[in-house]
């Protein structure tokens, strides 16, 4: 029988790849969303209403927590670089550069955050999880190289916005690691939206903000990316990295290129090739050496 020791920690992985699941479908509710919404407006839209809910289920559980003081600076940063900018990046990154690009540059995301690791938190990758890594990696350029299409305007800013982004990740994943064991899920949560949900207002000014032609289904994608893939991705997330380390958690994020294809296969209709399905294969298969103990 399973002890209770590893139960305990199987829980945590498990809730890190649902959290994964939730944002690897977002691709999806984003390019719907583009329709009625600009870029920035709908990062600023998606985190006010997730903002409200988180905090209205704070004030139904009568949670009165306060902030510690030496915690704030690491919560002030991790909203700003996990929710704020990555959010904003993301999205502008995406609506200018192709999905196959995306997800390729998504892959290196492991590698920058244990390279952010060992530069600035004295952290060392262990050769299981460097080899884990590496072969998800290659699972992802399986996935995502196969018939990509040509290189298309502001397709370069948007790969580099995509790099960008992968540092923004591995700082907040270190960061909040810090805080995170002194809160609950919800708490911490609903403190990093609502955080990250007002320091969105400045970027406003950067984009021409437009809503338009509001139909049932980019509300709908709202809505899911507000409660799905924001408030039960980040709780489920957050939770996780109780019992993940940094650098595993990292690697469970190469399972969104999968989720994507899977998507798109299921609610686009579009037919994934044997390559693909190998690809994604690795992927886990790289997800499940990095993080096995």
């Amino acid at each position: 029988m399973l002890s209770c020791v590893m139960i305990s920690a199987v829980k945590y992985y498990i809730c890190a790849i649902a959290s994964v699941i939730l944002w690897g479908s977002s691709f999806i509710a984003d390019k719907i969303a583009y329709a009625s919404f600009s870029p920035l407006m709908l990062c600023m839209i998606r985190f006010a209403i997730s903002s409200l809910i988180l905090n209205a289920v704070r004030i139904m559980r009568h949670d009165h927590v306060k902030m510690r003081r030496e915690d704030r600076k690491d919560i002030l940063l991790s909203a700003l670089f996990g929710i704020t900018a990555y959010y904003a990046f993301e999205n502008v990154a995406v609506s200018l550069t192709a999905a196959s690009d995306a997800s390729l540059i998504t892959a290196s995301y492991p590698a920058v955050t244990v390279m952010v690791g060992m530069a600035f938190y004295h952290i060392f990758a262990s050769r299981r999880q460097i080899m884990g890594i590496i072969i998800s990696m290659i699972g992802v350029v399986m996935l995502t190289v196969t018939d990509a299409g040509e290189a298309a305007s502001g397709r370069l800013a948007g790969n580099i916005m995509l790099i960008v982004n992968g540092f923004f990740w591995a700082f907040y994943i270190y960061m909040i690691r810090r805080a995170a064991p002194h809160y609950d899920s919800v708490t911490l949560s609903a403190w990093l939206i609502t955080i990250g949900t007002v320091l969105f207002i400045p970027f406003l000014f950067l984009e021409t903000p437009v809503i338009q032609n509001i139909t049932p289904a980019s509300v709908s994608a709202v809505l899911y990316l507000s409660a799905g893939c924001t408030v039960l991705a980040l709780l489920l997330y957050n939770y996780s990295l109780k019992g993940v380390s940094a650098a595993a958690a990292a690697v469970i994020m190469n399972l969104m290129p999968v989720v994507g294809v899977v998507c798109s296969a299921l609610i686009l209709h579009e037919n994934i090739s044997l390559t693909a399905v190998a690809g994604g294969v690795i992927i886990i298969a790289g997800v499940l050496i990095s993080s096995k103990k």
